[in-house]
């Protein structure tokens, strides 16, 4: 009668630990926006950082404090990736984040993940549109030179032409919507 009873209480403590989990995960889902622009600001800060530390920096010098500032009026931000399925680690993955002021590419940040041994900057990229109105041909130039930024391999989720492809695809796409949120935010 005791284990039986003890079995009850293991069940009913991971029962609420799953709808805990499940409460916890809806109130994210409904936050992806945002978490989405963290997400992107976050990587732009931790390209800086490892630039910062790759420099020689006096010896016993520590990082104590990062600070990241709130988007101006005018930006906007995406994520976009492909996975096989849902919660399943993505093929590929883009962040961008832009500022737009009068129709121009004033700032930009564009990443990719899970085609190189590290997070890749796509610098190129990012160069072909600052300075420069986003039109359909500047995405799709940006796009070509983020694909040739990556330096995926071939595994089972797909050969190294496929990623270098998806790369250029989920570039446009990223672009396209960070692009629409930056409008809507002007």
């Amino acid at each position: 009668a005791r284990l039986l009873l003890e079995r009850c209480m293991v069940e009913k403590f991971l029962q609420r630990t799953k709808r805990r989990r499940a409460e916890l995960a809806r109130a994210l889902s409904n936050q992806v926006d945002c978490l989405i622009q963290l997400f992107i600001l976050l990587f732009q800060q931790l390209v800086q950082i490892a630039k910062m530390l790759a420099d020689k920096k006096p010896p016993g010098e520590i990082v104590t404090e990062i600070r990241v500032p709130a988007p101006r009026p005018g930006s906007g931000g995406a994520y976009v990736k492909m996975e096989r399925k849902v919660g399943d680690f993505a093929t590929a993955a883009v962040a961008v984040q832009l500022t737009l002021a009068d129709g121009v590419c004033q700032e930009i940040g564009i990443g990719l993940t899970n085609v190189g041994s590290v997070p890749i900057k796509a610098g190129k990229a990012e160069a072909a549109l600052r300075g420069k109105r986003p039109d359909e041909a500047a995405i799709k130039q940006a796009s070509q030179l983020a694909a040739e930024a990556a330096d995926p391999s071939a595994d089972l989720r797909g050969s190294v032409e496929y990623k270098r492809d998806l790369v250029r695809v989920l570039t446009g796409r990223a672009l396209r919507k960070a692009i629409e949120r930056a409008q809507k935010g002007a």
